[in-house]
């Protein structure tokens, strides 16, 4: 995949389409009236969970959940709903990692979580990147939870080693860390280019 410097790679239409197929969310987005009913269900769906394994696969639905409704409800021009909504799916990725340590300190078997995770993680990326390329930013809360994906991905590979590497943002981090850092106001002196205002000319915020 092609990337600049400061850029991470941006997903096609086919997969954007698959990752809205395979993540769930309800009838009712953020931006309704009636939104409560939703939060109202998730919270009382989530005690009657009977162990930490099935609570971690349940916040891992949630977080996918906040994250699909980010991407629609960005799409209709509601920043701010969005940007909220990619918090909450950072926090619900926190909130399933401690599930994830408390059934594995409780001997529990997360075969089934883990590879659910794994597998859904495509997906996640693919609408993390989606947003990702629409905008320059929303209120730093991109690299917040991007970020936060990363954060849980480093965790799963330690249940699991060897996923991370199946993921292109993690490549795309490694490309950015590694990258000599580069003086973006060059003197008109040393540079034969004319500095033009273009949106592919502005550096990205990338926060690690």
């Amino acid at each position: 995949f092609a990337q600049n410097a400061n850029q991470y790679p941006t997903p096609t239409g086919g997969e954007i389409n698959k990752a809205l197929e395979v993540l769930p969310t309800g009838r009712i987005l953020p931006d309704s009236p009636l939104y409560f009913l939703i939060t109202f269900k998730e919270f009382f769906s989530r005690l009657f969970q009977p162990s930490a394994a099935q609570r971690a696969e349940f916040d891992f639905v949630l977080s996918g959940k906040r994250l699909k409704e980010a991407y629609l409800i960005q799409g209709i021009g509601k920043d701010k709903i969005a940007s909220d909504n990619l918090i909450k799916y950072q926090k619900r990725l926190t909130i399933m990692l401690k599930q994830l340590e408390k059934a594995r300190s409780q001997n529990q078997d997360i075969t089934k979580q883990i590879k659910k995770i794994s597998d859904d993680f495509a997906y996640h990326q693919t609408l993390l990147l989606a947003i990702n390329a629409r905008y320059d930013d929303i209120s730093g809360n991109v690299d917040f939870a991007i970020n936060g994906f990363l954060d849980a991905l480093e965790e799963v590979d330690k249940i699991n080693p060897g996923i991370k590497d199946r993921y292109k943002i993690f490549k795309s981090k490694d490309i950015l860390e590694s990258s000599p850092s580069v003086d973006l106001k060059p003197s008109p002196t040393t540079s034969p280019f004319p500095l033009v205002s273009t949106p592919s000319a502005r550096p990205r915020r990338i926060i690690y």
